[in-house]
């Protein structure tokens, strides 16, 4: 059977997917690139239903990005074997269960990890690996919000300017982590990147919950997150939480160091999850936002997080 890579798209799903395809290509074995998955994605049972006749390994893909779940997965499971599933982000114990008794290795979590993907996956394959440490070392950089390792930085903006994931892979998976290629794929995107960022203080709007300045802003898709929610919360002092409310529906959550706002549990208002100083999820009802709508959007925001906050 062939093996083939479903991922998210991002450094960390890319970085881990890098490390699969590395551990195969060492034991002999062809894959393929299944489906490079964002987070906006809603069509991830459609994409998956595709697949025939493969052992899948399906890397920083959470449960519940998956609509539908246990429909998709016996669709699924009908005319393939999943031979790992792996994701830093926790899930309820009874979906861990399922994806364990469905999965012939997993690395699912059902607290926060220290880990990222990444990680847990070279830690699975090629704990020895040098280059498989150094791709755990770069997604965990830029998933953990430290942004301190230039390269992963590098990485992080070719990710996000959409260069073909299927050609990352399999560059990274060979040990090469940049290149002249790169270096131009990044340079023409830094431009579209500042432009990006001068644009979000046009929809900026500032809403206070229990003492805590949450400032608002319209992010464009090509923006990584890390980068919109740090410029937000460097253009204004004030501001103790910055939220990128992006044009494809995603929320994104970051606060700034020293307020005790626990951002896993405000993103999962939002249907999403991730870490007590950053996380996101998804607008429900909004499959896209723009200037137009923003207004409409941000009424919706602002009476969800005023019922939690205020009850």
């Amino acid at each position: 059977m062939m093996h083939v890579i479903v991922c998210s798209d991002q450094l960390d799903g890319i970085a881990a997917a890098a490390i699969v395809a590395r551990y195969l290509r060492l034991h002999g074995k062809d894959w393929r690139l299944g489906a490079a998955i964002g987070r906006a994605d809603t069509d991830i049972p459609v994409r998956l239903s595709t697949i025939k006749n493969s052992l899948i390994h399906i890397l920083d893909i959470q449960a519940n990005q998956i609509s539908h779940f246990d429909a998709t997965m016996k669709i699924l499971l009908e005319h393939n074997r999943i031979a790992y599933w792996s994701s830093d982000m926790p899930c309820d114990e009874q979906t861990a269960e399922k994806i364990r008794g469905s999965s012939m290795q997993t690395d699912i979590v059902t607290k926060r990890s220290q880990m990222c993907t990444a990680e847990m996956t070279r830690q699975r394959f090629l704990p020895q690996d040098q280059t498989a440490q150094i791709l755990a070392d770069v997604a965990r950089d830029i998933k953990l919000w430290q942004r301190s390792d230039e390269n992963a930085v590098k990485l992080a903006d070719v990710v996000a300017s959409g260069y073909d994931r299927k050609n990352l892979i399999e560059m990274l998976s060979k040990g090469v982590t940049w290149s002249d290629t790169l270096e131009t794929v990044r340079m023409e995107y830094m431009l579209k990147k500042e432009n990006a960022l001068s644009e979000l203080l046009k929809n900026f709007v500032i809403k206070d919950y229990v003492g805590v300045k949450f400032g608002f802003a319209l992010a464009a898709n090509l923006l990584p997150s890390a980068d919109a929610c740090q410029f937000l919360l460097d253009k204004n002092v004030a501001v103790g939480v910055a939220v990128a409310v992006y044009r494809d529906g995603r929320i994104v959550f970051r606060r700034r160091n020293g307020v005790d706002v626990d951002l896993e549990m405000v993103a999962k208002l939002f249907e999403g999850g991730g870490r007590e100083y950053a996380s996101g999820g998804r607008l429900r009802g909004f499959n896209s936002v723009s200037g137009e709508s923003f207004e409409k959007v941000m009424f919706a925001i602002d009476r969800t997080l005023k019922d939690f906050f205020l009850g």
